[in-house]
């Protein structure tokens, strides 16, 4: 089982780079159906390593959360990612984020690649959680080879890590995106041990942060619409009381140029 797993795990990372080589030959030949044919390459290479593992024997379906949740578990996991979920649409309402993020069923379908990663390091390990921190560690192995981010690095910032994530500058916006949301599905996983509740707050969390409206930003934007009104507001009254004050000057100098001349013509 160990070289079994080792074998798909091997299949899910080596995928990436040899589509990044073959692609640029063979695309152009798909015409029109090469996006369809890109979308459906994300969805084999997503779902078909973690399947045939799974199905071979090779990972546990209980290591990778496929089951064995009580159904207590999954109501306290269901609870706890929706009150995260709810918390998250407030956050993201106030002060969305601009992030370089992919549709919510691309995203989702990341899932059981990472599962098969953390049910094969729990596997090797024959713990939890270092075995799932494995996983983890290896999805960031994977994130490098289909990126290759070293290529677009200088020596200074390959010598700094902490430039690796400065804007402008080290990782790509997109690459660093994908580690976080690495990061986060490890939380989640840890948290709940079940891969159908983590890929669906993925989901949530991908379609939460999806583009707005030009010109909508959220909460913040109705705060300082509000403010900017007040002020306006104010403004407009302290134009009116300007211009009273000014009427009233203009009257009492006419009234005073004319007392002048009633009094020099008697």
């Amino acid at each position: 089982m160990t070289w079994e797993a080792a074998l798909w795990v091997g299949v899910a990372l080596g995928a990436p780079s040899l589509a990044g080589w073959i692609w640029p030959r063979l695309g152009p030949r798909f015409g029109e159906w090469a996006r369809p044919a890109e979308t459906l390459g994300r969805w084999v290479h997503g779902l078909l390593p973690a399947y045939l593992a799974v199905v071979t024997g090779a990972v546990s379906g209980r290591d990778a959360g496929l089951y064995g949740s009580t159904g207590g578990e999954w109501a306290v996991s269901v609870l706890a990612c929706g009150v995260a979920l709810i918390a998250a649409a407030l956050v993201l309402w106030w002060k969305p984020l601009s992030l370089q993020l992919p549709p919510p069923l691309h995203g989702m379908v990341d899932e059981p690649r990472w599962a098969l990663y953390r049910a094969a390091g729990v596997l090797w390990t024959g713990a939890w959680v270092p075995g799932v921190f494995i996983g983890l560690a290896l999805c960031g192995l994977e994130s490098a080879a289909a990126s290759q981010p070293w290529k677009q690095l200088s020596r200074s910032e390959l010598r700094s890590p902490g430039s690796l994530w400065k804007g402008g500058a080290g990782l790509p916006a997109e690459t660093r995106t994908l580690l976080l949301r690495m990061a986060l599905s490890t939380v989640l996983f840890l948290a709940t041990r079940n891969l159908w509740v983590t890929a669906a707050v993925q989901a949530g969390l991908l379609a939460l942060q999806r583009p707005r409206p030009v010109g909508f930003s959220g909460g913040r934007q109705i705060a300082n619409g509000l403010s900017s009104s007040g002020r306006g507001g104010r403004s407009v009254g302290a134009d009116r009381a300007a211009g009273s004050g000014a009427d009233a000057g203009e009257v009492e100098s006419r009234q005073a140029e004319e007392g002048e001349g009633w009094s020099n013509g008697s």
